[in-house]
């Protein structure tokens, strides 16, 4: 299974949910170039999720750009609908006890490597966690 495999896989069982108890239509995917989306779609709200290998997976939320008091997003346009995007909003995280008091390390060289399916397992699996917990209003 390749990388783009591995991400889609993840993707559809980490937010598998917003079809089972939010009544989004089953996941779409769809490559372009170098980036695969995954999309969940209910009525004229989308969750997508995308990928492009050397970077992190990303979580959007896509909605009509009337009355959202967000710009729109000119590629965004479907159906002769603005639409605008936005991403999920983050919750509170607990501050990391004694990080002003750490010395800054010195960078180590990053080297490549293939993610593996795991890797985006819990890459996504926390995202999708993040999205239920703090976006409520968008999902229902």
């Amino acid at each position: 299974m390749d990388s783009f495999e591995s991400f889609e896989r993840a993707a559809c069982r980490t937010f598998g949910f917003l079809s089972d108890r939010f009544g989004f239509q089953s996941p779409q995917m769809e490559r372009l170039g170098r980036e695969s989306y995954v999309r969940f779609r209910k009525g004229s709200r989308t969750v997508s999720i995308a990928w492009e290998p050397g970077t992190a997976p990303i979580v959007e939320l896509f909605l009509p750009t009337e009355g959202s008091g967000l710009p729109a997003t000119p590629w965004a346009e479907r159906s002769g609908v603005s639409y605008s995007r936005r991403f999920p909003r983050r919750g509170g995280s607990p501050p990391v006890e004694g990080a002003s008091d750490r010395e800054t390390p010195r960078r180590i060289p990053h080297v490549w490597r293939e993610p593996t399916a795991q890797m985006f397992e819990e890459y996504l699996s926390e995202a999708a966690h993040n999205l239920e917990r703090n976006e409520l209003a968008f999902l229902s």
